[in-house]
């Protein structure tokens, strides 16, 4: 039986049942500028944790060798993208205050290493921006907390001019926060918080790139 639960298709009945979140991702992220020193969308690289890595690929193995080569990876890449276009990509990127509009996604694709599957895609902005005149943030995350993102590593991608860095500045650790992170773990398995909610925003840390003048 297979769902479409946030970001991934999944078959849900084969998935430990765990609270939330309910997959685990280890990302590195990445700013795109171009050579003028524009951002022009953001790298996505996660690796997802054993158990949605071993679900997900089961029947892939086409020609039974026991490896997952890029063309019988190729349709979850397509299926996984797909799932997440409702979701922004989990890729939220703003100037200011205000949240940046999206391009199509690209250079998509998956390979499994170490009984993992590491996906790769790249989110573009609908307009560049420059970072030297506007305030540029962006953060990772599922809104709805079912999968948890965890950024391991930031930095800078395509043509980044030597004066532009990446920050990480890490999410609130407050009693609060804390709170609302174990009020989630002890929901049923099957519940569901609205996206609107956006309940992954308070554990996400923000990655702010800055360029010197």
């Amino acid at each position: 039986m297979k769902r479409i639960i946030p970001a991934l298709i999944l078959t849900f009945a084969s998935l430990p049942a765990h609270a939330h979140p309910h997959i685990w991702i280890t990302a590195k992220t990445a700013a795109i500028l171009d050579a003028s020193g524009n951002i022009t969308g953001i790298r996505n690289i996660w690796t997802m944790d054993e158990d949605y890595s071993l679900m997900a690929t089961e029947g892939l193995d086409a020609d039974g060798d026991g490896k997952f080569s890029p063309a019988e990876l190729e349709p979850l890449s397509r299926e996984n993208l797909e799932a997440l276009k409702e979701f922004e990509f989990f890729t939220y990127a703003y100037a200011g205050q205000t949240k940046l509009p999206q391009a199509t996604p690209g250079n998509a694709h998956q390979v499994m290493e170490n009984g993992k599957l590491t996906l790769t895609f790249d989110v573009p902005l609908a307009e560049p921006i420059d970072p030297k005149k506007t305030a540029f943030t962006y953060k990772v995350y599922d809104p709805t907390f079912y999968i948890e993102i965890t950024v391991e590593k930031t930095e800078l991608a395509g043509a980044p001019p030597a004066s532009c860095q990446s920050e990480s500045i890490p999410a609130d650790q407050s009693g609060d926060v804390f709170a609302t992170k174990t009020m989630l773990a002890d929901k049923p398995p099957d519940w569901q918080p609205p996206v609107e909610q956006d309940f992954g925003a308070l554990f996400a840390d923000t990655v702010k790139i800055t360029c010197a003048p």
